[in-house]
């Protein structure tokens, strides 16, 4: 009985953190649907979007959004996330808002204007006006 607890909740923290992912990919899509259409050119708006293709660390992108996205959880409920916290696609797209016009990767251009442009705002080498240079992103949603 006890390892079918164990089981159990494992199966709903799983269920849990995927729903989380795809959260923020909805969150990103509904954001910025012009990406979306961009179907010639690929698509910008994936994981890597956050996370670098190496371990699945943080970009500096993903980084912000986080901070972001924590400050503003703690504003709305007045405490800190947890690990397990599920984060809506409303709050996303505040903390989304809320960096679109810094430049997290330093590259001179901001976020906002990277992701419209279909480049990856979380990689310095990849910025408006130049092609495929994507090394963080992919290109395919």
């Amino acid at each position: 009985m006890k390892a079918l607890s164990i089981i159990t909740a494992l199966f709903f923290i799983t269920i849990g953190q995927a729903s989380a992912k795809v959260n923020f990919i909805e969150a990103l899509v509904e954001k910025y649907p012009s990406v979306i259409d961009d179907s010639e050119n690929g698509k910008l708006l994936d994981c890597f979007t956050c996370h670098t293709v190496d371990k699945w660390q943080r970009n500096d992108f993903g980084l912000e959004l986080q901070a972001e996205i924590r400050a503003e959880y703690t504003a709305q409920h007045g405490q800190a996330p947890t690990v397990s916290t599920v984060y809506d696609r409303d709050l996303i797209k505040t903390a989304l808002t809320k960096i679109e016009d810094t430049d997290s990767d330093g590259d001179g251009y901001t976020n906002k204007v990277e992701i419209e442009s279909n480049h990856c705002p979380g990689d310095y080498k990849d910025y408006p006006g130049v092609a495929d240079s994507r090394t963080n992103c992919k290109t395919e949603f």
